[in-house]
């Protein structure tokens, strides 16, 4: 997945300003796929460029205008082409997976505090988003497919699947690592 297709994503939804596309970044995509705040603009210009969003100007708060954006009929077919594509390959890259592998080098009552630590945040991530499901209504989210709820459910599960497995995991590892410390 690129920047432009998230930002389309984001512009199918509703028109917003290059302001709130950053904020909806962190709250809704931000979930699944990064950018940093300077890239959103820059690619907003490209998408405007390629006709594939456009934008209204109107008074802004402070001496600049502001710009709010919305997806073309080309924008639209274009992340339709590539909702229709096969999902490129993923790289998996997570440290604390490979701090595991390597675990038995490591100092292992250290590792499980960083362990627990790591399933606490995964505890709150997931908390975070059942928040945000039950925000959108929960499964009755999955009404109405036309609907950007809809697509929130389903994005939503996987994290939530992620969370609970990534949190499970980090207990066990914990709790393994305890064990070998009590041994070594």
């Amino acid at each position: 997945m690129s920047l432009r297709h998230a930002l389309l994503a984001l512009l199918a939804e509703q028109p917003h300003t290059g302001y709130d596309i950053g904020r909806r970044m962190h709250e809704t995509v931000g979930l699944f796929w990064t950018a940093q705040h300077s890239q959103v603009y820059p690619e907003l210009a490209k998408l405007v460029g390629d006709g594939l969003a456009g934008f209204e100007s109107s008074a802004g708060p402070g001496p600049k205008k502001k710009k709010t954006y919305t997806i073309t009929a080309a924008g639209r077919a274009a992340l339709r082409d590539w909702l229709s594509e096969p999902a490129g390959r993923r790289v998996p890259r997570d440290e604390l997976v490979l701090k595991a592998f390597a675990s038995w080098v490591g100092d292992k009552q250290l590792m499980a505090e960083h362990y627990r630590a790591a399933a606490e945040q995964s505890q709150r991530q997931l908390a975070t988003y059942e928040r945000i499901l039950a925000g959108i209504g929960g499964e009755e989210a999955l009404a109405d497919s036309q609907r950007p709820e809809f697509g929130w459910y389903l994005s939503l599960q996987r994290g939530i699947t992620a969370q609970r497995a990534l949190r499970d995991w980090c207990e066990m590892v914990a709790a393994q690592l305890d064990r070998a410390a009590t041994k070594d």
